[in-house]
Parts: structure tokens; C-alpha cells; sequence
């Protein structure tokens, strides 16, 4: 994998397997706020809940993840936060360790990826943060879990170089397990994308503009 500095200055890697990079070039940590987690009206959900359930499909260096509690636990620090990361490649989760970021709460991400990687502890809890690793396909994966998502981070790669993890079949086992008005969030705007996501059930809008002249999308149970 090759190191990238994109344009608000964070890291991101190019995959030569997919020939494509993790993040938007225009910049790894603005796309994680502005196409994944503002979008997703968690902030709005943990003024009002205790507890959230947090969905990160292709979990990747755990940005949009990152985001997520850092914009959390800014309007509600004694939320109780739970993480159902999803990942099939090992590798790119290691880098993560490599990385420093100005965010305490990558410490958090870091302390989970440790733990998984050298204890085989797919599971850590810090103070009010769980995050759970599901390292395999998510397709498979999605089907072991009982929980109930108030958001879920869809982060693949594009559906041309993925085709399996876009299909309608994947959208509704998805969608089955978030609860009624969470969002989808995610960087496409590919039409048959959409289409396979409203064959699954959802309601599809328009996500913010950002890096490129196309909108993201915001897929709504």
C-alpha cells in the first residue's frame, strides 16, 4: 500500500488490489465529517439517547469511526458509544498504529486495533466506547449480529471495483438491523448504487458535495 497526503493534510493509502485510494484525495478526515458523519444526524441522536450504536461497514483507518466520537462526546461525554467495525483486510488496520493524529480519540481506535491484532481480542471497551471487530466479509458478518444500528458508516470501495458489497440482498440484511430513521451515509452517487438500495427498502437522498461536483448519499430506513 502507498501513503497519501491529501489535501486537509491526513494520511490515507492507495489499494493496489482495487486501484483506488481509502479517501477522497481532497481530504481523508473532511470526508469522514462532511459525506459520513454530519449526514448521519448523530449528533442530533446523542443529545437525545444514552446509548448509540454505530455501524462502520469497511472500517478501513477508522476515520469516519474517529469523527464519529470525537463529534459525540463533545455534546455528550457520558454517551455510551458502541462500534460494530467491519474489516476483511488486517493490513490496513495495522497502519492505523502508524499514524498520529491530533485527535485523543484515535488512542481509543488504537487501544481496540492492539488489542486485536496481539491479544485476538476482536472486542475492547474504553471508559463509555466499545468497538467491536468483525474481520471477514461483511456480507457473511452482518448476518451474526443481534444489535440495532442508530447509524451506519458504508465506506467500500466503488461498486465497479466491488460489485459484491453493493447488491440489494447486502442492502436489506443492512437495513433489517437499523433502527427505524437511522441513515445510511456514504460517498456515492452511482445510480445503480441507488437502485440497489432502494430495492432494499430505503429512501434515498441527496448527501453534501464534497471533493467533486456530485453529490453523496444518504440512504434512510
Amino acid at each position: 500500500m502507498k501513503k497519501v497526503i491529501t489535501k486537509d493534510g491526513s494520511i490515507t493509502y492507495y489499494n493496489e488490489e482495487f486501484n483506488e485510494c481509502y479517501h477522497a484525495k481532497s481530504g481523508a478526515i473532511e470526508e469522514a465529517l462532511e459525506k459520513y458523519v454530519k449526514p448521519s444526524k448523530i449528533i442530533e441522536i446523542v443529545k437525545r439517547k444514552k446509548e448509540v450504536v454505530i455501524f462502520d461497514i469497511c472500517f478501513g483507518l477508522g476515520y469516519n469511526t474517529l469523527i464519529a466520537l470525537h463529534e459525540i462526546l463533545k455534546v455528550n461525554s457520558d454517551c455510551e458509544i458502541k462500534v460494530i467495525a467491519f474489516e476483511n483486510d488486517e493490513k490496513i488496520l495495522k497502519e492505523i498504529l502508524k499514524i498520529d493524529l491530533e485527535f485523543k480519540e484515535y488512542d481509543i481506535i488504537k487501544r481496540s486495533i492492539s488489542n486485536l491484532i496481539q491479544n485476538n481480542q476482536p472486542r475492547t471497551t474504553s471508559k463509555n466506547v466499545t468497538i467491536e471487530f468483525h474481520i471477514g466479509d461483511a456480507v457473511k458478518e452482518i448476518k451474526k449480529i443481534k444489535d440495532k444500528a442508530d447509524v451506519v458508516f458504508f465506506d467500500s470501495f466503488s461498486i465497479k471495483k466491488c460489485p459484491q458489497l453493493w447488491t440489494a440482498d447486502f442492502f436489506k440484511d443492512i437495513i433489517t438491523k437499523m433502527n427505524k430513521g437511522a441513515r445510511l451515509t456514504n460517498f456515492t452517487c452511482s445510480r445503480v448504487a441507488r437502485l440497489e438500495m432502494e430495492k432494499a427498502g430505503f429512501k434515498i437522498i441527496d448527501g453534501p458535495y464534497i471533493g467533486r461536483n456530485a453529490p453523496s448519499t444518504i440512504a434512510i430506513k
